[in-house]
């Protein structure tokens, strides 16, 4: 923290980090009705320059307010018109502290004070929904513990207000793709009702028709496509998967499926086309190159592909749900329903004689092959494809936005290729989250690059793999709420050691690995009541345990005791 005179009477306070709350600012005397403006900002840009590794992050002065520096030179403070003025009362011992409203910010420019204020007379508050501390995670790698640093104080700074919005500053609305950090919120914090609620929001936004507004609690605005109203359906089952409470499924089901029959109502043999156009049918939103800097978003095709794939999930999560609660001809219904999107998906978007869909980008292979579009005749060449892709033209650096980010690390773990995930996190190189942290972030941005926001949702999903991956801790479908778990940790990279743990209804589970030399040792705690699977790496055995405190231990092949 620290405070920079900038002249004109004005100076700026810098907290070092971003935050969602107010500032408590202890004034000096004041005369009866003297202003004191305060502008709320969470970057910098001197004189409308920010250099990085990859270039200078383009400046949006439209969400700028700029001031002359002592050295003559000019700020820009990316401030999105937070601004908040205080008029005195004459006085003495009068504070400001705007308890109305809050901000997204890391710096304060004040002006209108006759003294430098102090430091010990500023103190940034941090403002959040309840939410307690239900997981942690640390492991042997110092950028990878910032990383999940990072994620877990977005997280809080995006949770105001019992519901989850895109950013604390710019829009402030509870946009759909916040589904992109379910498996690590609910993993690492007490988020059920929280959630809960949010849902409501989403039924309450929804139409008779079975459409829905892209945001919850329902505003006019903001753009999005069949994945933003889609977390209808991912939400309670992810919620159900980590709390065990089927109450959830019962409750969003019928608007799940309402939405999903609705997108079907769209679709002419099948296939869903874009319908709005501009920002009313996103797909992979602001991956590498294709941002809100350069213009260049994905294709009509790459978004029509990306979401006939995702109306496949959304099938499945009503299949899941409707297997649970009994509803046996939903099921099977929705089991049809996936095979006909499947076809016509295929059928309509496949380059055969490329082995490819629409684009040679990473998702845009991996997707297919996820929901079972691409036919079992044709996997092994998207695939090595797919690999070529992230391996060779990216080496070994996603391509994907904020959804398909997640997807792609999901796939990666859940196919044993931890491997090369682990650099996305490890690495300081673009783009990366491990690039974020090097390159001074204190909150997840708005893009891989740093364009625009400091403080946003998208790639807010970095602890889903470090809780499932790296620490291994999954849940079972066949035992939800943690009832029945996994325990399956990703030994990858220089990686020595991870400590993990997550607070399950039935209590604690908590992982600690070592390894050595080639010597894994696992020490796992199993709660009351529970089972766990032990799947452990080199070795490939797989021990189930009930309650209790164990240590299992393997050598990697060729090592030696």
């Amino acid at each position: 923290q620290k405070i920079i005179p900038l002249g004109e009477g004005r100076y700026e306070i810098d907290f070092g980090t971003n935050l969602t709350g107010w500032l408590e600012l202890k004034l000096p005397q004041l005369q009866t009705g003297q202003v004191v403006r305060l502008f709320f900002a969470d970057r910098v840009f001197p004189d409308g320059k920010q250099p990085t590794p990859i270039g200078d992050v383009q400046v949006q002065q439209a969400s700028c307010v700029s001031f002359s520096r002592a050295d003559g030179g000019t700020n820009f403070y990316q401030n999105y018109n937070q601004v908040s003025e205080f008029v005195s009362a004459g006085e003495s011992g009068e504070v400001f502290e705007n308890k109305f409203n809050y901000a997204g910010f890391r710096h304060v420019v004040v002006e209108g004070l006759p003294v430098a204020p102090k430091l010990e007379d500023a103190t940034a508050l941090m403002v959040e929904s309840k939410m307690d501390f239900i997981g942690s995670f640390e492991c042997s790698d110092e950028r990878v513990n910032r990383v999940h640093q990072v994620n877990a104080w977005t997280l809080r700074c995006l949770s105001l207000g019992s519901y989850p919005v895109d950013c604390p500053h710019r829009e402030r609305m509870g946009y759909g793709d916040c589904q992109v950090f379910f498996e690590g919120m609910m993993t690492g914090f007490d988020a059920a009702r929280f959630f809960e609620k949010w849902f409501g929001d989403w039924r309450d936004a929804q139409n008779p028709d079975g459409s829905s507004t892209y945001v919850a609690p329902a505003i006019t605005g903001g753009g999005g496509g069949p994945p933003w109203p889609g977390i209808i359906a991912e939400g309670p089952w992810q919620h159900y998967l980590h709390y065990g409470d089927p109450a959830i499924l019962e409750q969003n089901l019928a608007h799940a499926l309402r939405y999903i029959e609705y997108l079907d109502s769209r679709a002419t043999d099948d296939v869903l086309r874009d319908w709005g156009g501009g920002l009313n049918f996103l797909g992979d939103w602001v991956a590498p190159g294709r941002g809100m800097d350069t213009g260049n978003f994905p294709s009509k095709e790459m978004a029509e592909l990306f979401n006939n794939c995702y109306r496949v999930l959304l099938w499945q999560w009503v299949g899941n749900m409707a297997r649970t609660l009994g509803r046996d001809e939903l099921a099977t219904r929705a089991a049809t329903r996936m095979d006909a999107i499947r076809k016509a998906t295929h059928a309509a978007f496949y380059d055969g004689s490329n082995k490819r869909y629409v684009a040679s980008e990473q998702i845009y292979y991996l997707l297919p092959v996820i929901t079972g579009v691409t036919p079992e005749s044709e996997r092994e060449a998207v695939l090595r494809n797919f690999f070529t892709c992230l391996t060779e033209k990216n080496k070994g650096r996603p391509d994907t936005g904020m959804i398909g980010t997640k997807y792609l690390v999901n796939y990666l773990d859940e196919t044993g290729r931890d491997a090369l995930i682990l650099p996305f996190y490890q690495s300081p190189d673009y783009p990366g989250w491990g690039y974020m942290v090097e390159n001074g972030a204190t909150t997840m941005w708005e893009q891989w690059n740093g364009f625009w926001s400091q403080i946003h949702s998208c790639f807010a999903s970095a602890d889903n793999w470090l809780y499932r991956g790296l620490a291994g801790i999954k849940p079972d479908p066949s035992g939800p709420g943690f009832k029945r778990f996994i325990i399956e940790p990703a030994v990858v990279g220089d990686i020595q050691w991870v400590k993990a743990h997550h607070d399950g209804p039935y209590g604690r589970i908590s992982v600690h690995w070592t390894c050595n030399e080639g010597t894994f040792v696992l020490d796992v705690t199993v709660p009351p009541n529970s089972f766990a699977f032990i799947k452990m790496p080199f070795d490939g055995k797989t021990h189930q345990v009930g309650s209790g405190v164990y240590r299992f231990e393997s050598q990697r092949k060729g090592s030696h005791d």
